[in-house]
């Protein structure tokens, strides 16, 4: 995790709003608020972000959660498969199969 306290505030949240919300929009902002994360590649936002590890914790329960909750909701499905498609095209991403 990230150097700032507010962060494991932040992801803590995050995990248990994962397990309970049920509003499409709530679900929309906390994809573009991974989304973001995973986008960040400057040294000063890198240290205010999760690492890899959190980012695929957060990533394996945004699937879960649009899959099983949110299936009729094309937008938000659109909106994960887009990032899951900047993953798998990212050069920073490649070779980085361990992360756990």
């Amino acid at each position: 995790m990230g150097t700032a306290p507010e962060l494991g505030y932040v992801l803590s949240t995050c995990f248990q709003v994962l397990l309970f919300v049920l509003l499409c929009k709530v679900m929309k902002a906390i994809t573009k608020m991974v989304e973001d994360w995973i986008k960040t590649k400057t040294g000063l936002t890198v240290n205010q972000t999760p690492h890899l590890k959190e980012k695929v914790i957060l990533l394996v329960k945004l699937m879960q959660n649009v899959e099983k909750r949110f299936a009729d909701e094309l937008e938000l499905s659109a909106q994960f498969l887009e990032l899951v498609n900047f993953i798998y095209r990212d050069k920073d991403f490649i070779g980085k199969q361990n992360y756990f």
